[in-house]
């Protein structure tokens, strides 16, 4: 994603937003470096998900060509109600963003990571597992990103949305 190329108007829980995504990036490759396969799966996960809610952002401006940020996407609060992991993997398989593939294979990502992270412990998982999931998770934000930077470049034809020329 390019995310320096982005408008960003008056949304400061934009920047928020993908600040949050760049540090997570540079944690995420340290984990790799220094052989953190759990941080790496939770990091990955959140990772790809703010990549799916960045990537529907870009293809509903791109459907109603417009600049309509859902911060919703971006940022809950306690009281807000909640949009999962699992919400997400539907609407962007609703707007087209992934196929009915790629979400299949996000949600036996998200089921493996559960195991991981609240079974570890009474569950056959081990390390080896951990860290075969985690070149999984590697691969799967491989993909999807590109999907996203496919979604950025119609974006870009369209001269419109969060990759519009500044003003």
């Amino acid at each position: 994603m390019k995310f320096g190329a982005y408008y960003w108007g008056d949304s400061g829980k934009l920047r928020q937003f993908v600040e949050g995504v760049s540090a997570a990036s540079v944690h995420l490759e340290n984990s790799y470096k220094s052989g953190s396969s759990i941080e790496a799966v939770v990091l990955s996960a959140g990772i790809i998900d703010a990549t799916l809610r960045i990537g529907i952002i870009l293809k509903e401006q791109a459907e109603n060509r417009n600049d309509i940020v859902d911060e919703k996407l971006l940022h809950q609060k306690d009281e807000d109600k909640v949009i999962t992991e699992r919400k997400v993997i539907s609407r962007a398989l609703r707007c087209g963003l992934i196929n009915k593939q790629g979400s299949d294979a996000l949600n036996d990502l998200y089921d493996q990571r559960n195991v991981c992270i609240h079974r570890y412990i009474i569950s056959e998982t081990n390390y080896a597992f951990i860290t075969e999931l985690a070149g999984k998770y590697r691969s799967a934000i491989s993909k999807v990103s590109e999907a996203v930077n496919y979604a950025e470049a119609k974006l870009f034809e369209l001269g419109c949305g969060l990759v519009k020329a500044r003003a």
